[in-house]
């Protein structure tokens, strides 16, 4: 686990744009969660070996940005890579199309709202970069938003985007 939260301070790739968010990936598609989302409440891996999904152990994510997917490179350092895929999590994925974004703040009720949420989450990329890929991702993938209080929102969520 230690490699995977140290993965955010690796450097990333240049054509990716870091950003500050965690990761939900199934079979074909990836769900970019916005923080506090799977902060608060705390993840239920059962829920998400039920639905399909795995989060991705990583406090950072990668989006390419010619093409809006993400990516999960491995650790870089394999000595810390092995050990830590179980039920629900995943520590490495393919390149991954995003189908839809969660968040929990009420104010992103725009397309706009959303891609600046998305780019004052990047870590890493030039403006010019990190603006195409909030953008790209915003257009992209459909935008769904569970409230903290709703302790079924996010497994509404999962199991209408599985």
């Amino acid at each position: 686990m230690l490699g995977s939260h140290l993965s955010a301070l690796a450097p990333s790739d240049r054509s990716h744009v870091r950003l500050r968010a965690r990761a939900l990936i199934g079979d074909d598609q990836a769900i970019l969660c916005l923080y506090p989302v799977l902060f608060i409440p705390p993840l239920n891996e059962q829920l998400l070996v039920d639905t399909g999904y795995a989060v991705v152990d990583r406090l950072a994510v990668d989006i390419e940005t010619a093409t809006g997917v993400l990516m999960v490179p491995p650790l870089p350092w394999p000595p810390l890579q092995s050990g830590i895929d179980q039920a629900g999590h995943a520590s490495t994925a393919g390149p991954q199309p995003i189908t839809a974004i969660i968040t929990m703040d009420p104010n992103y009720l725009s397309p706009a709202a959303v891609a600046c949420a998305i780019a004052q989450a990047a870590m890493s990329g030039d403006r010019s970069r990190v603006l195409e890929t909030s953008v790209r991702l915003t257009e992209q993938a459909n935008v769904r938003r569970v409230s903290i209080s709703d302790r079924g929102g996010l497994q509404r969520v999962l199991e209408a985007t599985s």
